[in-house]
């Protein structure tokens, strides 16, 4: 039986499979490439937990008090955001929403469609650093920590077609008004990913509170 290749130089989908397994692979191959593409479908349910509605622009939140199955669909785009990271690991998975340092899922929807994903956990252990002490990794001396647990940003995720439109600074306007902590107070969690390094500094380009 003949050996087909295949890889997608759009969605980097691919496989290598016998002949007559192409059909089934093709078909998985057509809605892999549509959510890469598009983001992941989004159709409204009654148990969406919507804070925050600008034209067609919505976001949802996923809490622990959010049901099985909008823990699971969180858990699907999360895994989809991955693929654009050099991360292993998904940045939440429907099981995080038992634990006691549950973190906190704020879903951005346009069109029916998942476009931007923030990740917000609490940390305890923070400290406000200049950019320059974050280059040298605190090699200039020892960095205080500071005193009080606060919210930070664990990940963020824009599709690729809809950064620089604004939507990663509403995502995050959104969720610190929703714990109710100012912008200027939260945390980000390190290491940057490639595009979350560029955000942090254009909210804060002298000072910054970073996990430790």
């Amino acid at each position: 039986m003949p050996i087909v290749q295949f890889r997608c130089k759009d969605c980097h989908f691919f496989y290598v499979v016998e002949e007559y397994e192409v059909v089934q692979q093709k078909k998985l191959h057509r809605k892999f490439h549509d959510e890469f593409l598009h983001g992941i479908r989004m159709l409204s349910k009654k148990d969406d937990d919507v804070i925050s509605e600008i034209g067609d622009f919505k976001i949802i939140l996923v809490s622990p008090n959010s049901t099985l199955s909008q823990q699971k669909r969180a858990e699907r785009i999360a895994f989809r955001c991955k693929i654009d990271t050099r991360f292993n690991f998904a940045p939440y998975h429907a099981e995080d929403s038992k634990k006691t340092d549950y973190p906190l899922v704020f879903i951005g929807v346009s069109q029916n469609r998942a476009i931007g994903f923030l990740v917000f956990r609490q940390a305890t252990k923070t400290a406000k650093v200049r950019w320059e002490e974050y280059y040298n990794q605190g090699k200039e001396g020892k960095i205080p920590l500071l005193p009080d647990k606060r919210w930070g940003v664990s990940m963020i995720w824009v599709l690729e077609s809809k950064r620089r439109m604004g939507y990663a600074s509403k995502l995050i306007e959104t969720a610190s008004n929703y714990v109710g902590m100012s912008i200027l107070e939260i945390a980000w969690f390190t290491p940057f990913t490639e595009f979350g390094y560029p955000l942090a500094k254009s909210f804060f380009p002298n000072e910054v509170i970073l996990t430790v």
